[in-house]
């Protein structure tokens, strides 16, 4: 039982750096920051992933975005994109 648990908790590890941002010329404009929820620790967008080109954008970690994951048990994953 511990070898699976140990198991699961590696695997929600290695694909938390799943989560993408797409930048498309038609893509939604980012006043100043988003935040983009994912799930199943970023394999798949649950709202628009997108950002319009020709910008200069910035990902992030904010605290809020550790609670949710945290609560959710990396079910639910979010990612902060800031205007530079």
């Amino acid at each position: 039982m511990k070898k699976t648990a140990a198991m699961a908790a590696l695997m929600f590890l290695l694909i938390q750096s799943c989560a993408t941002i797409k930048i498309v010329d038609d893509g939604q404009e980012i006043k100043d920051k988003k935040r983009i929820f994912y799930v199943v620790g970023g394999l798949a967008p649950i709202t628009d992933n997108t950002a319009k080109a020709g910008e200069e954008y910035e990902t992030k970690y904010e605290f809020i975005d550790y609670l949710i994951s945290g609560f959710t048990g990396g079910i639910i994953y979010t990612r902060t994109i800031v205007k530079k």
